[in-house]
């Protein structure tokens, strides 16, 4: 089963990042020359691409690893209250699509620094591009780190090398691929989210169904404490309005103002596709995090 483990392994991460390359290197003959059509296409796609792989692309990006891994862990340890912050996007969605997406896209920048630096100057553009930098790298550090931690779980391989050869697959298939490659290797990708969790409900049902399974009814269950907190307690965090109020803030951050969902958005074809992206990422993401 070990060699089975390896082969279906190896095909799954290669169908993964080939449908991107796939997809990118198709394009090659129809670009042109000019250096801003060339930038436009690996930063943009060149505008062509259609909404639904862009929204799936922009959950994806935002569900990295460590999400996956931390959402549950919290859940066990604390509560399910932070499930109260998946509704905050829905809430916020109406200013992302009215107010930053015709703004951000009517102007036909490449990126959301470009925008900072036609608001403001070049230094403050780069001291914010500086920053952003810094937390995403240290943000997919510990991603990276997790999805290591799990190779090294299965396959008992070193967790440096598992951590050498995710960053430089990841690199190596950006580099080619362009945006056009990653938003079609994130699509496999929110699948594999969808599909993973899936099938572990699934298997802990059926097991649950099984001869002297012992489940804890739920009557013994409180409410209360695990997901309906509502005392206005400031010192907890464990209650409904902390995780409310509480996930505005990185909320309007990522829907409107995070480079990775506002690059996905200023890729669509016209402006009612990017709101449409929109609409289509809060729906996806809320249900995934779910």
């Amino acid at each position: 089963m070990n060699v089975l483990e390896y082969v279906l392994f190896g095909v799954l991460v290669l169908a993964n990042l080939s449908l991107g390359l796939w997809f990118s290197l198709r394009k090659k003959h129809g670009r042109h020359s000019g250096s801003n059509s060339a930038a436009v296409e690996v930063f943009l796609g060149s505008r062509t691409l259609m909404m639904l792989p862009l929204a799936a692309s922009t959950v994806a990006s935002i569900l990295s690893s460590t999400g996956l891994v931390a959402l549950p862990a919290h859940y066990y340890a604390y509560g399910w209250h932070v499930l109260w912050s998946a509704g905050t996007p829905l809430l916020l969605f109406p200013l992302a699509t009215r107010v930053f997406v015709p703004v951000i896209y009517d102007l036909g920048v490449t990126s959301i620094f470009e925008y900072i630096r036609m608001r403001f100057n070049s230094a403050i553009s780069f001291t914010a591009c500086a920053i952003y930098i810094f937390l995403t790298q240290s943000v997919g550090a510990i991603s990276i780190f997790a999805a290591s931690l799990a190779l090294e779980a299965v396959f008992h391989a070193p967790v440096l090398w598992c951590n050498i050869a995710i960053g430089l697959s990841g690199t190596v298939y950006t580099a080619l691929g362009g945006l056009r490659g990653v938003v079609w290797t994130d699509c496999a990708q929110f699948l594999m989210i969808l599909c993973a969790p899936a099938t572990i409900v699934a298997k802990v049902i059926i097991d649950s169904m099984s001869p002297g399974a012992a489940i804890q009814p739920l009557n013994d269950l409180d409410i209360r404490k695990y997901i309906a907190g509502y005392s206005l307690d400031f010192t907890s965090e464990e209650n409904v309005w902390s995780y409310i109020f509480g996930a505005a803030a990185p909320a309007m951050c990522r829907l409107c103002f995070d480079q990775v969902v506002a690059q996905r958005l200023l890729a669509s074809r016209t402006l009612k596709d990017a709101k449409r992206c929109v609409d289509c990422a809060v729906v996806q993401s809320v249900l995934v995090f779910v």
